[in-house]
């Protein structure tokens, strides 16, 4: 499903939309309609999503009595909110008691830390 629509200030001038799987639709062919919406209070724009992903993100809208409009808002919500947040990720303290490395190691190359570790089997 696509929408496209200019909007210019507050009057969206023409508005155009795509229906795949519409019944008016023959198999392979689309449906187009054109119209103005007048005065709106929100921006439109376009969306391409994979078929399936739509059909997907359709039926969790049916399940939840919700709107696919919404379930993309809430989306782009989640998203843009954890991307911009100012908390970033940090490791937790996993250290252990000790004195680093053992006395044989301190100095040594990495290859023979990792031998040490995980030695071959013969």
């Amino acid at each position: 499903m696509t929408i496209l629509s200019k909007t210019v200030g507050h009057f969206a001038l023409v508005r155009r939309i795509r229906i795949r799987h519409s019944a008016e639709a023959k198999a392979g062919e689309n449906v187009w309609l054109y119209g103005s919406s007048g005065i709106v209070g929100h921006m439109k724009t376009t969306v391409n999503l994979s078929d399936e992903l739509l059909r997907q993100a359709q039926e969790l809208a049916r399940r939840e009595q919700t709107t696919l409009k919404e379930l993309i808002e809430t989306g782009l919500r989640t998203v843009v909110a954890q991307r911009t947040s100012d908390t970033h990720f940090v490791l937790p303290d996993a250290s252990v008691d000790g004195n680093g490395l053992q006395p044989e190691f301190r100095g040594a190359h990495w290859d023979q830390v990792r031998d040490a570790i995980y030695p071959q089997q013969a």
